[in-house]
């Protein structure tokens, strides 16, 4: 009591009640179990003479540094017992929702939670809004039990609170009688258990003890709490949230709390807050977006539709059906309206930075929406919204969305916004619906977007880059001056990144080549092809041609094979090295002594006619190809012969020794004719002894039983036998033969000729010494 002295502060003192009862007076503090509970989590209730002082305890704030006093129970109210009970109540207890009163032999049970402010709640329909609550029974401990009895009454409430009266009295007949309970002999007073979670009283008369055990007594209490909620004066945020909690898993009672709190907050103005508490509630759809637009709230009425599109789609991925998704298709479509329209309205007034940074807010949410709701929208349908709208950007980026872009480049071509139109592409290179969109306006954009056209086609590695070409002729015809080597460039990374064959491109490139000075990017690109050509050569040929690029030309003369036209080509620029180059080509002699001849005739006629020695040096490197008397014809006649002295004397010592070379050869030759003529003879007069005693190496029977065939190496076998080893050793063919042979002799015929063809097939080798053993 420091703090009272130090602050000076007077106590509350509550001398009220006077007079004589039965019950003695005293002062119930009760806790609740859950540390989280919305509301007070104690209440007190201090039963005096007159009547009973009930309600919530708070602790916090209990001295007014002010005020020179604080009283602790101005959140209670007075119960009165009224003049027709006050001398018959011996006793008075509590349960979490419910005042126990003992009158005389009976005990009425009345629904009052203690923490609960009664009076503003009370009112003579009240009754007919509270459903029947129940304290199951009393039990009969010791002793015998008792009966009892209650009414029932299961009416409805008005939504609409009653004016609240501020006098905090009232009598307790007021309160709803819940039961009453019956008794031989009177009732002394109740006993609680000590525990706390523990909501069990004990009843005790002269003659007996009963326990009283409460079984889902706030089954309905939640209208109370409710009805204090919907009050104009007492409302609070944590009576809805009490009564939500008391409601367990009643669904209907759920949602007549939540549609109750929505509407209580929409009449008070909190919109918002009504928007997220209807979209929880079974309300009618349509009910509840009149009721926003009549109060003109779109935003709160935003937020409703939102909430419940969120609840619809979930309910459509667990269905898996069409049909669930009809209701979310069109609601989707609504709020693709209700955007454009609210972001149309905010451009039409957009004055402020706060105006601007509203449409941007909208705008972003719209984004949010179309990326997560895009396929559920009838895209032809919201194009349309979008376009009576004017709303361009929102039209650009809804058709991003649903991979419209064929729009959207064409918007930005419409307004000469090409880089922006690049940009499209460039993001979706490796698409393949995109490839179209390329082709189809690759033309305009490489004209005016040169260099970075060619970067997006780059990275776009989907497309046909044949099919590009009108687009780079188009270009090079605007710009052929800086054209040339951009598109040079990009059509050689095709062909060296891409490998493409695509003879379009590699024609193009080509005739581009050959428009340059320098024949060396020409010449090297018509090398590289490594033995396979995907350009035209005749087109190339005649483009090099027109172009005047000779060592191409000439190179490409040589791959079609007309080595002669490239050696004139040569000779006609006066490129004598490049005429030997193809002269040497040629596999065909006589060919290449054409080609031969055709250079030293042109060296002999634009040489020096005293100086032949240009013309003697050519005829050493043709090597065997000419010789001295295959040019002689093409000198002049002035030309002295001491010029090919040195060149007659070679030429006459390689005759000579070439005519050493072939009388050697040609005596080389005679001898071995002579040394066959003689093992011809020798085999004439060659013959082999046969006894009687040799048998055929194959059956090991006497030779001579039968016919028999000896070889040199003095193996013999019988006819009969070596055909019978031939037919399975011998390879594929030669049985075919023996078989053919063998059906011939059945037919009869010519027998010396098929004598010989045996002969001819089994004794040109010994089938033991010979290939056939080597084979098998």
């Amino acid at each position: 009591f420091d703090v009272y002295e130090s602050q000076k502060i007077k106590p509350t003192v509550h001398d009220h009640w006077k007079g004589q009862m039965n019950v003695e007076p005293t002062l119930q503090i009760r806790q609740k179990e859950d540390k989280e509970a919305p509301l007070y989590r104690d209440s007190m209730m201090w039963v005096g003479v007159e009547g009973i002082l009930h309600g919530p305890l708070s602790y916090e704030d209990t001295i007014d540094m002010e005020q020179d006093k604080k009283n602790f129970f101005e959140d209670s109210e007075f119960i009165k017992y009224g003049k027709d009970m006050e001398l018959d109540i011996t006793a008075i207890a509590t349960t979490d929702y419910h005042l126990l009163v003992a009158v005389d032999t009976e005990v009425h049970v009345y629904a009052c939670p203690p923490d609960l402010i009664m009076k503003p709640i009370i009112s003579d329909d009240m009754g007919e809004t509270i459903h029947q609550q129940r304290i199951q029974h009393i039990d009969v401990s010791l002793g015998r039990g008792g009966g009892g009895s209650y009414a029932a009454a299961t009416p409805t409430h008005s939504s609409k609170p009653k004016t609240a009266d501020t006098k905090k009295t009232f009598d307790l007949s007021e309160l709803k009688l819940v039961e009453k309970y019956y008794f031989d002999s009177q009732v002394i007073g109740f006993a609680k258990e000590p525990s706390l979670d523990n909501n069990i009283l004990w009843v005790y008369t002269k003659d007996r003890i009963l326990r009283v055990t409460p079984m889902e007594e706030g089954r309905d209490i939640w209208r109370y709490y409710l009805s204090k909620a919907l009050h104009p004066l007492y409302s609070h945020e944590d009576y809805f949230k009490t009564a939500y909690e008391l409601v367990n898993l009643n669904r209907e009672d759920k949602d007549i709390v939540l549609q109750s709190k929505a509407n209580f907050l929409f009449q008070k103005g909190h919109y918002a807050e009504a928007a997220r508490e209807f979209a929880d509630t079974t309300i009618d759809f349509e009910d509840v977006v009149i009721m926003f637009y009549e109060a003109n709230q779109r935003k709160p009425l935003m937020k409703y539709l939102l909430k419940r599109l969120g609840d619809l789609k979930q309910l459509c991925e667990k269905e898996k059906n069409a049909t669930a998704t009809i209701p979310l298709r069109c609601l989707c479509s609504y709020i693709a309206e209700l955007y454009l329209d609210a972001m149309n309205n905010v451009d039409d007034t957009l004055i402020t930075g706060e105006s601007n940074k509203e449409l941007s807010s909208l705008r972003e949410n719209y984004y949010a929406f179309l990326s997560e709701y895009g396929k559920f929208l009838n895209d032809e349908n919201v194009l349309q919204l979008i376009e009576t709208h004017g709303a361009t950007e929102d039209m650009l980026h809804f058709s991003s969305t649903i991979n419209e872009y064929g729009k959207v480049i064409s918007h930005h071509v419409m307004l000469q916004q090409y880089d922006k139109a690049v940009d499209v592409l460039e993001k979706n290179t490796n698409s393949q619906s995109m490839k179209d969109l390329f082709y189809r306006y690759a033309p305009i954009l490489m004209e005016k977007e040169p260099i970075k056209m060619i970067e997006c086609l780059q990275k776009a590695l989907l497309l046909d880059h044949g099919q590009l070409i009108p687009a780079l002729m188009r270009y090079l015809n605007s710009d052929p001056q800086n054209g040339s080597a951009i598109v040079m460039k990009y059509l050689q990374w095709t062909i060296d990144y891409l490998g493409t064959e695509e003879p379009a491109i590699h024609n193009l490139l080509v005739s581009l080549y050959a428009k340059e000075e320098d024949e060396e990017r020409l010449c090297q690109f018509l090398n590289n092809k490594g033995g396979h050509v995907f350009f035209d050569i005749k087109y190339a040929l005649r483009v090099c041609m027109e172009n005047h690029q000779i060592k191409a030309s000439a190179f490409l003369y040589a791959e079609q094979g007309m080595y002669y036209e490239a050696v004139n080509l040569a000779l006609k620029k006066n490129d004598e090295d490049l005429a030997k180059k193809y002269a040497n080509k040629p596999t065909d002699p006589e060919l290449r002594k054409r080609l031969w001849l055709l250079i030293i005739k042109h060296v002999i006629v634009h040489s020096n006619t005293d100086d032949v020695s240009k013309a003697i040096t050519f005829l050493q490197e043709t090597g065997n190809t000419l010789s001295l008397e295959d040019i002689l014809v093409y000198f002049p006649d002035s030309v002295k012969i001491k010029s090919f002295y040195e060149k007659i004397k070679t030429s006459l010592a390689e005759y000579k020794s070439n005519i050493t070379d072939l009388k050697n050869s040609m005596s080389a030759t005679a001898d071995s004719a002579n040394l066959i003529r003689d093992e011809l003879q020798s085999i004439k007069h060659r013959s082999q002894t046969i006894y009687p005693h040799d048998s055929c190496h194959h059956c090991g029977q006497p030779v001579l039983s039968k016919e028999f065939v000896v070889f040199p190496c003095h193996h013999i076998f019988h006819m009969p036998c070596l055909l019978t080893y031939m037919s399975k050793h011998a390879d594929d063919a030669t049985r075919a033969r023996l078989a053919a042979l063998k059906d011939a002799k059945k037919k009869g015929g010519d027998i010396d000729k098929r004598h010989a063809d045996f002969e001819e097939l089994m004794m040109k080798e010994c089938p033991l010494c010979g290939d056939l053993m080597v084979q098998t």
